[in-house]
């Protein structure tokens, strides 16, 4: 599946950043949200100090360029499945000590090693991201953190309304539920903060949306079963609002 996932995103590289708007604002939501929890919590020094950063499935390199705009950094890591990703990150992050790897963020290894850890609409790509986030925060060192985002289970309710009535199987991948990580609040060695942003994109027909995940390397399905979305065809004068629920999430190791 993940060389599957590798050649998707590799193939919609030289599209993503012009196509991927949805991406972008759950990226400022989530930076916007990450400054929100330092200045809530008194930790404003935290932006003042150099940081060691890792960026977990990185695309493109846009998060971490705007994340580098408003933090002092030492250096940055940025690791993705696909090489093409890699290739235009490379050209966005410069003159700052950095690390650009290929790479499976199931398999990485090192996290201890950073101050801050950072991801934006990639970890639901994981085979198992209750696992991964779960080890992730296992290795966190005591004053770091680990921000990411991903979309929910909540997302796409007026696209499976159209399968529903259409009485056609929802073709579109599985989602983490928004409280996936509920049980760390039972952690007393962990801050664990959630807020959840309700996005919107608008087509001119349902057909469209999977073309624009087509564009941008996000339509590789994980499922066995393939996909028939031959009826949406049909639906020529059917306006979509294709509505996203990003859960963005600011774990910190307090101890």
């Amino acid at each position: 599946m993940k060389n599957e996932i590798q050649k998707s995103f590799d193939s919609g590289s030289k599209n993503y950043d012009k196509y991927s708007e949805i991406q972008k604002l759950a990226g400022k939501a989530l930076i916007d949200f990450f400054f929100m929890h330092l200045k809530k919590e008194n930790l404003e020094t935290y932006n003042k100090k150099k940081l060691n950063i890792l960026d977990l499935g990185c695309g493109t390199g846009e998060f971490s360029k705007k994340l580098l705009e408003n933090l002092r950094v030492e250096s940055i890591e940025l690791i993705d499945l696909s090489s093409e990703m890699i290739e235009i990150s490379k050209s966005k992050i410069r003159n700052i000590s950095s690390k650009f790897s290929v790479c499976d963020f199931d398999y990485f290894k090192g996290y201890e090693k950073f101050d801050l850890i950072v991801s934006n609409m990639s970890l639901h790509w994981s085979l198992d991201i209750e696992k991964l986030c779960k080890s992730i925060v296992s290795e966190l060192k005591p004053g770091s953190i680990f921000i990411f985002s991903v979309p929910n289970s909540l997302s796409f309710v007026n696209i499976k309304n159209i399968f529903l009535k259409h009485n056609k199987d929802f073709s579109l991948n599985d989602l983490p539920s928004k409280n996936i990580l509920f049980d760390l609040k039972k952690n007393d060695s962990l801050k664990l903060e959630t807020k959840c942003i309700p996005l919107l994109k608008k087509f001119d027909k349902p057909l469209e949306f999977f073309f624009d995940l087509k564009k941008i390397g996000a339509n590789v399905s994980t499922k066995i079963k393939v996909r028939n979305l031959f009826f949406l065809k049909k639906l020529k004068n059917f306006n979509l609002e294709a509505d996203y629920n990003i859960s963005c999430f600011i774990i910190r190791k307090i101890k």
